[in-house]
């Protein structure tokens, strides 16, 4: 574990679905991620970015993988 304990690390340390450039050559080939940068927590989109309500790492967690659940189901990846 790195020196920040989990009490002071943000629970949206970016979590991104890989860097595709294949997919996406915008904002370093991120295709989907959720990230709390900047002070504010927002998603990443083929090169959009959404701000979002946090309420939990939980949720964010279970809309990432409802969100790549899609992309694989859709053949997108």
């Amino acid at each position: 574990m790195d020196k920040k304990s989990s009490e002071t690390r943000s629970p949206l340390k970016d979590r991104p679905l890989r860097n595709h450039h294949s997919i996406f050559a915008g904002d370093n080939g991120r295709v989907l991620g959720y990230d709390s940068q900047h002070g504010r927590h927002h998603r990443h989109y083929l090169g959009t970015v959404t701000e979002i309500a946090f309420e939990s790492f939980e949720e964010i967690e279970a809309l990432f993988e409802g969100e790549l659940h899609q992309l694989l189901k859709r053949g997108s990846l």
